[in-house]
This record gives structure tokens, C-alpha cells and sequence, in this order.
């Protein structure tokens, strides 16, 4: 039991969802596309800049305050997926300070709740 606590908080952590079938899954792939738009700041363009079936990123940070968001869908086998979330910022000493931010880990850490939350509308 402490495990399955340990590996959540770890999941949240890391910004990482799991989902256990392929409806699961092809909803909250849709789902995080939307997560991106919300939460990238890169270029105040909210629309990605790349998007396949297996992975959405947002424009690269242009200014040491903009937050570029990618998600990539990793197959898991026996119909279950997991997606990933990462977070880049731009390469200066800001950035590195704007990604070891509290604001950087609450958008990785909401990242499951938003998609669990938004897949039960």
C-alpha cells in the first residue's frame, strides 16, 4: 500500500498520467493538448508547434519568463499508455530559476488532477 502511495506522489511529481485503455487514453491525449495551451507561456501563442499522435510541444521559451510545455504518449503495452509531461524554460540563469519554481512544479504536479478532473465531464 505504501508503494502504490509512494509511486502517485511520484507520478504527480513528475507529471506523469497513466491511463488503462484505449478510450482512457485517445480522450486524455486530447485533453493534455488543451493542459498546453492553458499552461504555455512561450511566444503567447497557444497553439502547439508540433503535433503527432505521440507528442504535442508548445513554441520554444523566447524570453527568460515563457514556459514551453511538450507531452509525449509512451506505449505501455497490453492497451495501456502513459503520458509525460516536461517543462522546458529558456537557457539562461532566469530560466533555470523559473523552472526550479514552485509555479513550475504546481503545473506538473496539476497535470494528472487536470486531466482526471476534465475526463469525468
Amino acid at each position: 500500500m505504501e508503494e502504490k502511495k509512494a509511486e502517485a506522489r511520484a507520478a504527480n511529481e513528475l507529471g506523469v498520467y497513466i491511463c488503462d485503455n484505449d478510450v482512457r487514453c485517445e480522450k486524455a491525449w486530447k485533453i493534455a493538448g488543451d493542459f498546453i495551451s492553458k499552461h504555455s507561456t512561450s511566444s503567447n501563442k497557444p497553439d502547439p508547434e508540433i503535433k503527432s499522435g505521440k507528442l504535442i510541444i508548445s513554441r520554444t521559451p523566447d524570453t527568460d519568463n515563457d514556459l514551453s510545455l511538450a507531452i509525449s504518449k509512451i506505449d505501455l503495452g497490453d492497451r495501456k499508455q502513459k503520458l509525460f509531461l516536461d517543462i522546458k524554460c529558456r537557457d539562461s540563469s532566469i530560466g533555470a530559476e523559473l523552472c526550479a519554481s514552485k509555479k513550475v512544479q504546481y503545473i506538473r504536479s496539476a497535470f494528472k488532477e487536470y486531466l482526471e478532473t476534465s475526463m469525468m465531464d
